[in-house]
């Protein structure tokens, strides 16, 4: 069952190139081009002047055949011998030059397509990641964005320059015999319709052998991902005999692209030496009956012979084109995918208050599902410390969410309400403006790879060496920073890994402080944390919601007692409200919340 759902992914992904076609992929790849246009306009320039010289050789042997050779005048031979190796220097640098440039004129798109895309995924809504995978978001970056690279450089560029060469073949051909041209010409439908069916047949089963190595990388990835619980259940020759069927599947699928491949090239010499027959069969005619010189055949067989690589190397890049649609269709859905709207009216004064107000607020993250929030109703005065509480999935992050606009109450998703800061509708309030304004300490705090410095500023320019190290002191970062030689300019490992969970957090609160918002929120900021770690983090979360408005989200009821109001959520709804003293007073769901947390610490 697991095998069919992963064969049916891929399917699926190549429907997707099936519905891409070229002159699609040309389309969208062209704006990015147009932005070179000075160099490809350049190196178009040369691609005609090289195939123009490519076609001069020939007529210049025939030439030499029929007014040299032939009448046995050799005084003009050497001459004509210079120009040839003068056309030929010349014919290697305009190559030298057509493939360098060609290379660099692909990086340069390249880069202004893996950076759009970039850049689009960075303004992308939240939605969007909570229903795509980081995987394949970062296969999208790096392999899908390398497979359309190899397309454009080495399919794109070939393909165009190989076209070229046809023509140019095509055209010094007729100029020599059109009845000649005619008659060579008879066979190529054939040609290249059996080589075409050939190649597609190959594509086909190209395709197959993509899915079929993926199915293997995903095999692969899990087993040794669990290695140890193969090991401890005595599993091993059933994965062992799993893995050699899968890995005989892909040698099979294979042997049968091998096959194809084998027809493809002998079928496309047979059919170059029954042109080659064909020309110097009715050449030979031509000639006896003097329509044509003996040195304008020689030259036109030779354009006969150059007529078959740009064949092959098209076909041969067909291939290339199919497998990598896929990709480029993967890429432009991508950059196809609805952007965050960055508009809206700008804050205009320095600070704001920190006045919160929800009102009669309903919210459910998509159709048809059960509503995250209910008729929501609480307001937060300028300078509070509120804390919400209340079971996982009460709906304590999706208020902080929408506080940050990472969602939008609408009624697509069965919203309704108004949400406002000092007394501004936050859906009118530019989206960037209002975020930079809310400062928020969570739970996954996530660090970069960089110094301890840099997580707390995240490179801002605006934050000076000497705001950053007040902002790590006050955040009682003094014994990390001893701890970790360096200081400010420790290196932190990807993730902080080379940190504790107490010195992250720490290091997030430090955060906080350099970039001063308005409006903090705590989501969960002393979880996991022990002992000594957390009396630092108290003291850091006492010194960063001094002055500001606060919201507070946590389970343990031990760190919220000093907050003005305590909002319990229940299932969506906010079922209580009040200082700590007012909801034990109650005797409803905080004093039950509490009494259940007392009785375990209790036990323990």
């Amino acid at each position: 069952m697991k095998k069919d759902s992963e064969e049916n992914q891929f399917q699926s992904e190549d429907a997707l190139s099936a519905k891409t076609r070229y002159r699609d992929l040309v389309v969208r790849i062209w704006p990015y081009v147009r932005r070179h246009r000075l160099l490809f306009a350049g190196l178009t320039v040369i691609v005609f002047a090289h195939t123009a010289i490519g076609r001069i050789l020939p007529n210049l042997i025939g030439y030499a055949v029929d007014q040299v050779i032939i009448p046995k005048d050799l005084s003009g031979l050497l001459p004509i011998c210079l120009v040839y190796l003068a056309l030929e220097v010349i014919r290697f640098i305009f190559v030298i030059i057509e493939t360098y440039f060609f290379q660099v004129l692909g990086q340069k798109v390249i880069y202004d397509l893996r950076s759009a895309l970039y850049t689009h995924v960075q303004n992308l809504p939240v939605q969007f990641f909570d229903k795509n995978p980081v995987g394949r978001l970062v296969t999208r970056v790096t392999n899908d964005m390398g497979s359309l690279a190899d397309l454009f450089t080495a399919g794109l560029v070939s393909v165009f320059t190989d076209s070229i060469s046809l023509i140019g073949i095509f055209i010094a051909m007729s100029f020599i015999s059109w009845k000649l041209t005619i008659v060579v010409m008879s066979i190529s439908p054939v040609m290249l319709w059996a080589s075409f069916k050939v190649s597609q047949k190959a594509r086909d089963v190209l395709r197959v052998i993509k899915k079929r190595l993926a199915l293997i990388n995903s095999f692969l990835a899990e087993n040794i991902s669990g290695m140890k619980v193969i090991q401890l259940h005595v599993r091993e020759a059933k994965h062992i005999a799993r893995f050699n069927k899968l890995s005989a599947d892909y040698r099979d699928i294979h042997l049968v692209n091998i096959k194809y491949l084998a027809w493809l090239h002998p079928l496309l010499n047979g059919f170059n030496a029954i042109t080659v027959a064909l020309a110097l069969y009715y050449g030979g005619l031509l000639s006896n009956e003097s329509f044509i010189a003996v040195g304008s055949l020689v030259a036109f067989l030779t354009h006969v012979q150059d007529f078959l690589p740009p064949i092959r190397n098209i076909l041969e890049k067909y291939q290339t084109f199919q497998a990598s649609l896929a990709s480029a269709e993967r890429i432009f859905t991508l950059l196809d995918s609805p952007q965050e709207s960055s508009g809206g009216q700008k804050i205009t004064s320095s600070r704001i208050m920190g006045h919160i107000r929800f009102k009669n607020v309903s919210f459910a993250y998509a159709k048809n599902v059960d509503r995250a929030l209910k008729n929501v109703n609480f307001e937060i005065t300028p300078g509070q410390s509120i804390a919400i509480v209340g079971a996982t999935g009460s709906g304590k992050s999706t208020i902080v969410g929408l506080l940050q606009k990472f969602y939008d109450i609408n009624e697509d998703c069965q919203g309704a309400g108004q949400i406002s800061v000092d007394g501004m509708d936050i859906k009118i309030v530019n989206r960037q403006e209002l975020r930079s304004r809310i400062g928020v300490v969570s739970q996954d705090f996530f660090l970069f790879r960089g110094t301890i410095g840099s997580n707390i500023s995240l490179n801002s320019p605006t934050i000076s060496r000497e705001r950053l190290r007040q902002a790590a002191i006050r955040a009682n970062c003094e014994e990390l920073l001893k701890s970790h030689e360096g200081g400010l300019d420790a290196m932190v490992q990807e993730r902080g890994s080379n940190l504790s969970t107490g010195e992250k957090q720490l290091i997030s609160f430090a955060r906080v402080l350099a970039f001063n918002p308005d409006i903090l929120v705590l989501d969960e900021a002393t979880s996991n944390i022990d002992s000594h770690n957390e009396v630092l983090i108290q003291q850091a979360t006492r010194e960063v919601t001094r002055g500001r408005t606060s919201i507070i989200i946590a389970h343990r009821l031990s760190t919220i007692l000093e907050c003005d109001k305590i909002l319990v959520m229940n299932n969506g709804e906010l079922v209580e409200q009040g200082s700590h003293q007012d909801l034990l007073a109650m005797g409803g769901a905080y004093k039950n919340l509490y009494n259940l947390q007392l009785s375990k610490q209790v036990s323990h």
